[in-house]
């Protein structure tokens, strides 16, 4: 039996001169992948483990150099140049939402199309100035810079904004939003400039995080979560 793996050896090692001559072959990688257990075992028995290690890490680093990586520029809507991009997710559809400093955009893979402030639309995006931005299955959250949150609906393709008050201890800490997180047990948090907020889509109201100087277990500081 060992014979006949030796054999097989000797051919996969020709196979691997080949390699080295001509150029990279996925078909023959993946055939190498496949005889790899018995190259291992009879390197082993031959106690060559330093050539195993030399020659695997040298086809890996070739294979993944060989593959082609390449940069397409995305351009911005007909007429809309960019403004600063302040953060980019992606939908589970596959579509890429950018936040920037004039917008929102949505890239399709081919072309962006923009979502914009419309005065006189109280369901349009609250702010072109935008902060951070957060994907779910069927909305996104976007912070804005002085207007608060934004919850767009993804299939209804409308905003809803929710905004610091004053006399509601259960509203936004503050309008500038910097950050969005979801932990492992699905609760949303809010970094803004005044403070932590966790937020209930559900209900739209949100528990305030602050710092309490004589509690030394609350919020180091509550500037620019």
């Amino acid at each position: 039996m060992v014979e006949s793996c030796e054999r097989k050896l000797r051919k996969v090692e020709e196979q691997c001169l080949q390699f080295y001559s001509i150029s990279i072959n996925k078909n023959f990688f993946l055939s190498f992948i496949a005889n790899l257990p018995i190259i291992l075992i009879i390197n082993l028995m031959r106690r060559r483990h330093l050539f195993i290690l030399t020659f695997i890490s040298t086809l890996l680093c070739i294979y993944c150099a060989a593959q082609d990586i390449h940069f397409d520029l995305v351009k911005p809507p007909k007429e809309e140049p960019w403004g600063w991009l302040r953060s980019i997710t992606q939908d589970s559809q596959g579509f890429l939402w950018i936040a920037a400093e004039d917008g929102l955009y949505k890239y399709d893979g081919y072309k962006c199309t923009g979502y914009h402030n419309e005065p006189s639309n109280i369901n349009s995006l609250s702010s072109n100035w935008l902060e951070c931005i957060y994907a779910e299955k069927d909305f996104l959250l976007i912070g804005t810079h002085r207007t608060g949150l934004d919850r767009f609906d993804l299939l209804t393709c409308q905003f809803t904004n929710y905004r610091y008050n004053a006399k509601d201890p259960a509203s936004l800490s503050n309008d500038i939003v910097t950050s969005i997180l979801k932990d492992r047990q699905g609760r949303y948090w809010i970094g803004t400039h005044e403070g932590l907020n966790q937020f209930n889509p559900l209900t739209g109201k949100f528990i305030r995080y602050k710092n309490n100087p004589t509690d030394s277990f609350s919020l180091s500081d509550t500037r620019y979560v």
